[in-house]
């Protein structure tokens, strides 16, 4: 246990440490390439680091702790929605290590079963995908909003987190902006009408209603709002733009992971 309390005590000082110093770690760095990079060299880390590093990281109490650890922070976010631990470099340090800790898992049970534990290394598999994707790939995912007036046309997306304004690559006009209700007059859905113009000049008209996002290019447009005060009178459209390029990997580890737990329920619950 010797050695897992040196990795532990180690990287929450560390953290602290550079929370005070630094405040919240800089994640808007850890962009395509830099985390595509970083994917790899925690995995090469991972297959060919020392002896000592591996069975320090490599061991059930570890894992134990770092789960406990991350659930922890976890549960704080939850119940404090506006805190950044998610940015803190104590979480960042608990999310790396436990990446390090599924890919050590995975290369030495490979070692030593070989394909025999199919499910078990899907499932590992799956989770680290899709752990990699949904960290290092944060960075890359881009969350815009735009108020767009019926009859305007506009190119440029709002980041509430940055403050900053992206030019899009495709011009979006609101034709025209419609709610519909039930028999007793609540809201059933709200619509917006428009068209999207790339920079081939090409158009196309298109209806955006709530929960029923558009796939335009690498984009999923979403109807976020409206003007509240006039209803069904709103005069303009609130859209909300992601991208995100780590979204297909995400998926893949997810599809793995749940092959791998098919896979164990088939076998009746053996790894």
């Amino acid at each position: 246990m010797k050695r897992e309390g040196i990795f532990v005590m180690g990287a929450i000082i560390v953290g602290v440490v550079l929370q005070i110093v630094s405040g919240p770690f800089p994640m808007e760095l850890i962009k395509f390439p830099v985390n595509f990079i970083l994917a790899l060299v925690l995995l090469i880390l991972s297959v060919k680091g020392g002896k000592v590093f591996r069975k320090s990281v490599h061991s059930l109490k570890f894992s134990v702790f770092l789960i406990l650890l991350l659930t922890v922070q976890v549960l704080i976010m939850g119940f404090m929605p506006d805190n950044r631990i998610k940015d803190s470099w104590p979480f960042v340090i608990t999310y790396f290590f436990i990446l390090v800790d599924l890919a050590i898992v995975i290369s030495e049970r490979l070692k030593k079963k070989g394909r025999n534990s199919s499910s078990f290394l899907l499932i590992h598999a799956g989770l680290l995908i899709l752990l990699i994707a949904a960290g290092l790939g944060s960075s890359d995912k881009i969350q815009l909003f735009l108020k767009v007036n019926e009859g305007e046309s506009v190119r440029n997306g709002y980041d509430r987190l940055t403050g900053k304004t992206y030019r899009l690559p495709f011009e979006i006009t609101l034709e025209d902006f419609s709610i519909e209700y039930y028999p007793d007059r609540s809201i059933k859905s709200y619509n917006s009408l428009v068209t999207l113009k790339n920079s081939g000049n090409k158009a196309k008209k298109w209806n955006i209603r709530v929960n029923h996002p558009l796939k335009y290019r690498s984009w999923w447009i979403y109807q976020y709002s409206y003007d509240l005060d006039k209803g069904a009178d709103s005069k303009y459209a609130v859209l909300q733009l992601v991208r995100d390029p780590w979204l297909i990997l995400a998926w893949v580890g997810i599809s793995i992971f749940f092959a791998g737990a098919v896979t164990m329920f088939w076998k009746g619950g053996r790894p």
